[in-house]
């Protein structure tokens, strides 16, 4: 017969020495239980250590982090890809709708144009510092000491406050994640593969390939409204939205979203399409991995290739509603997924500063 151990947290007010009653939780005092599972008659069984006790008493809210500690994450978050991505001759704004190239061939001219506006490296990083010639790659996200990368060693690991608190977790908040690991494509290692072909000289071919992967999110920027200045719908305005994202391996690529995507992946429809915000591990589905040497490859998502978004954690919770997307990650350390997204959170956690030492 399998057993469960769930951890719902210690209570906060335990019965005094001399009273057997607690004050503040209920007439009885808590004790732990050992919940079974019969697979036979698939019914619950409860193997009680003590008498049962409601937990609802107690508060269990989240932590949200304060202004000055999202401030404090941002800025790190920001040094991360500082002076890697953005080019100093990137255009004032970009009226190329890119997803019209992608029911045809790329033209030249598109490819160029839109690469003016992004691009994609998996080179180390190398932030603002006093000291010149030290080279800090996202494959060692400690950042070292005495660079631009802020510090504040009073601030609180947020992500082991959701894993080992007594917040609202446990089972209202067990991860469900709706993706599979085999479904997802590796952004380091289809980066990787390709600087391998590239130094090899081996023939570049023009393909897009749709593809979905889990990554971090190091910058929100929009939802603009662009005109398309080509193809069937010239003249119209559209939405547009862009990311910048990266992985605990040392990738960093750029995505643009395009119109109703776009619109929904700023949390237009907030019910049923939440927003993208800084700091989220998200897992990106049917999106354009559009390669076109020489020039880097670039990522767009479009209503056209059903291109959509899961949320799998919240690494700067700021509001109440925020709490939905910081699962208790322990619940499900047996599942390959919830592993991952634990390792990627942990790891944005360390690049925002938050992380109250090395893991």
């Amino acid at each position: 017969m399998r057993r469960y151990r769930v951890f719902l947290g210690a209570p906060r007010v335990l019965a005094s020495e001399s009273s057997s009653t607690p004050t503040d939780i209920g007439t009885q005092p808590p004790h732990w239980h050992t919940v079974s599972y019969n697979a036979q008659s698939g019914n619950d069984e409860s193997e009680s250590l003590g008498k049962s006790t409601s937990y609802s008493a107690l508060n269990r809210s989240l932590s949200l982090l304060s202004a000055g500690d999202i401030e404090f994450a941002n800025q790190n978050i920001s040094t991360v890809y500082k002076g890697v991505i953005f080019r100093e001759d990137e255009p004032d704004g970009l009226h190329l709708d890119n997803e019209e190239s992608l029911d045809q061939d790329y033209t030249r001219d598109s490819v160029e144009e839109y690469d003016d506006s992004w691009t994609t490296t998996n080179v180390d990083i190398v932030p603002d510092r006093s000291v010149a010639g030290e080279v800090v790659s996202l494959n060692n996200p400690a950042l070292p000491q005495g660079g631009s990368l802020i510090r504040r060693e009073s601030t609180r690991s947020t992500l082991s406050h959701s894993f080992y608190s007594d917040s609202e977790s446990s089972i209202a908040m067990f991860p469900n994640f709706q993706f599979s690991l085999h479904e997802l494509v590796n952004l380091s290692a289809l980066m990787s593969e390709r600087n391998i072909q590239r130094n090899q000289g081996a023939a570049a071919a023009r393909k897009m390939t749709k593809l979905s992967f889990l990554a971090g999110v190091l910058e929100v920027d929009g939802p603009d409204v662009v005109e398309l200045k080509r193809g069937p719908d010239a003249g119209m305005e559209v939405a547009l939205l862009k990311l910048i994202v990266g992985d605990d391996r040392g990738s960093i690529i750029k995505i643009t979203a395009w119109r109703q995507t776009a619109e929904e992946w700023a949390g237009s429809d907030e019910a049923n399409h939440p927003a993208i915000k800084k700091g989220d591990i998200v897992c990106f589905k049917n999106v354009w991995f559009c390669e076109a040497p020489p020039d880097v490859p670039t990522v767009t998502a479009n209503p056209k290739i059903r291109s959509s978004h899961e949320i799998c954690y919240r690494s700067l919770p700021v509001v109440p509603a925020d709490r939905r997307f910081t699962p208790d990650l322990r619940l499900g350390r047996g599942d390959a997924a919830v592993r991952r997204v634990a390792d990627m959170a942990m790891w944005m956690e360390r690049i925002a500063g938050l992380a109250s030492g090395p893991r």
